[in-house]
C-alpha cells in the first residue's frame, strides 16, 4: 500500500507540474499603428466691406390707440385702485350722462362694485377694465372694494355723485 501511495503522489506531482508549464508561448499583442493627419488646409473666405450705412427715414407718427376708444357723448373717467383706496375717490356726473370708468388695480387684486347701478367688476393688478352705466339715479352711491385685498379691505371706499 505504500508503494501505491507513492504512486499516487508521484502522478499528482507530475499532473501539478505538467499543467503548470507553458508549452507554447502566446505571441505578443500588437495594435495597429495609428494614422496621424496631414496638413490641414484652410481656405481662406473671401471678405467684403462693411456697407456705407444709409440714413433712415423718420418713421410715420402715429398716435397709441388707448385701449377703451374713447365714444362721443360719454364721460370717461380714469380710475386707480390701490391698497386702500380709489382715485379719486369721488366722481361727479349729471343724470343722464352715459359713463365710461377705466379702472385699473396697480398692486393686487381688487373689486369695483355700485349695488345701485349693478356694477360688481373684478380689478386684475395692470388690467384696465371699462365699466359702463347711464346715471338715470341722483344722489350719493357708494363704490366700495368687493375682493379681500388685505387689512384695510373693509375701508375702501368711493363715491359716484350724480346731480
Amino acid at each position: 500500500m505504500k508503494k501505491l501511495n507513492c504512486v499516487f503522489a508521484l502522478l499528482a506531482i507530475l499532473v501539478l507540474v505538467s499543467c503548470g508549464t507553458n508549452p507554447q508561448p502566446t505571441p505578443p499583442v500588437s495594435n495597429p499603428p495609428t494614422p496621424t493627419p496631414g496638413p490641414v488646409q484652410v481656405t481662406p473666405t473671401p471678405t467684403t466691406p462693411d456697407p456705407v450705412p444709409q440714413p433712415t427715414p423718420n418713421p410715420p407718427t402715429t398716435t397709441p390707440t388707448p385701449v377703451t376708444p374713447p365714444v362721443s357723448g360719454v364721460h370717461e373717467i380714469k380710475v386707480t385702485a390701490r391698497n386702500w383706496e380709489f382715485s379719486p375717490s369721488s366722481i361727479e356726473v349729471k343724470k343722464g350722462e352715459k359713463v365710461r370708468l377705466l379702472v385699473t388695480s396697480v398692486d393686487v387684486p381688487h373689486g369695483f362694485s355700485v349695488p345701485e347701478y349693478q356694477i360688481n367688476e373684478r380689478l386684475d393688478p395692470g388690467k384696465e377694465v371699462a365699466v359702463e352705466f347711464t346715471a338715470e339715479k341722483t344722489g350719493e352711491f357708494t363704490a366700495f372694494c368687493s375682493v379681500f385685498c388685505g387689512a384695510g379691505h373693509s375701508k375702501m371706499r368711493g363715491k359716484i355723485v350724480v346731480t
